[in-house]
């Protein structure tokens, strides 16, 4: 090549590469901005060709510098390396994408436990992660006994730390779609000793001292409903134990010291001392 041509055709690869890496970080940047996955990869395969435009410049430089225009041959497997990566790199984010693929299970395995130690969370039973673009789709159904004006701060809370969090981890756009769901009823029976005496109802001190067995229906540690089942006058011990275990009666409460807690625990049954005598104030009344 001689000195005519030299500055012309330096002057178009050179300027030429450079607009290709220019305008390929531009786009890139638009595209992640806008999350416009399409002009983002577009943005790659430029930066691509600039790599290509590159090679040829430094060709041009060799040959007319050097007489050895062949330092674009090792360069030009260097930049086909390159451009296969690039490619790969493209097939395989839309492919993630069309299947929903996770994002990882590390980011998955934070995002449980951080909302997990939310208070109000009882258990996050469902989640799933996956980019749609340069978003980050999040759905969870979250568990939780809390009333729903308690659920929407609730989901203001894991919103605000999950963006920090994704935002700290390169992904900038994420969309959430949150469910609240309640437990399971935790469903068992507990019975009171009930002594009538006169026109008064007190908790009994024993249960051999109990005129009635009050069976209580409890769901998640409440009082839902309850009957009072008789004890006859002259009932052994045995029978009142054969009444709770027909009942399915998992803990029996007395306000005094319970002198046969030894042949309730045999039967399965468990024995608490109530706070009062009075039922009123513990509610099933």
């Amino acid at each position: 090549m001689g000195a005519t041509y030299f500055p012309l055709v330096v002057g178009v690869t050179g300027v030429s590469a450079l607009l290709s890496m220019v305008l390929g970080r531009y786009q890139i940047y638009v595209g992640k901005k806008i999350a416009h996955e399409s002009l983002v990869a577009d943005g790659i395969e430029t930066l691509s060709d600039g790599r290509i435009e590159v090679v040829t410049f430094v060709g041009v430089i060799g040959e007319y510098f050097f007489r050895t225009p062949v330092i674009e041959y090792p360069l030009g497997f260097l930049v086909a390396y390159f451009v296969f990566h690039t490619g790969r790199e493209i097939a395989t984010k839309g492919w993630n994408a069309l299947l929903q693929k996770s994002i990882g299970r590390e980011h998955e395995e934070y995002i449980q436990k951080r909302v997990e130690s939310i208070p109000g969370v009882l258990k996050l039973a469902q989640l799933k992660t996956f980019q749609a673009g340069e978003r980050v789709i999040c759905i969870m159904k979250v568990i939780t006994r809390s009333t729903e004006q308690t659920n929407i701060d609730i989901k203001h809370t894991i919103a605000h730390h999950v963006v920090l969090y994704f935002k700290k981890h390169a992904f900038e756009e994420s969309e959430f779609f949150i469910r609240f769901d309640r437990p399971t009823p935790h469903n068992h029976r507990v019975a009171y000793g009930i002594e009538r005496v006169g026109g008064a109802t007190v908790i009994s001190k024993t249960l051999m001292s109990a005129t009635h067995v009050r069976i209580c229906d409890v769901e998640d540690e409440d009082i839902v409903r309850w009957k009072d089942e008789p004890l006859p006058r002259g009932s052994t011990f045995e029978e009142a134990i054969k009444l709770l275990i027909r009942k399915r009666v998992k803990t029996f409460f007395a306000c005094g010291n319970e002198p046969c807690v030894k042949e309730l625990k045999g039967a399965g049954i468990g024995f608490h001392k109530t706070l009062s005598s009075h039922p009123e104030a513990l509610g099933i009344q």
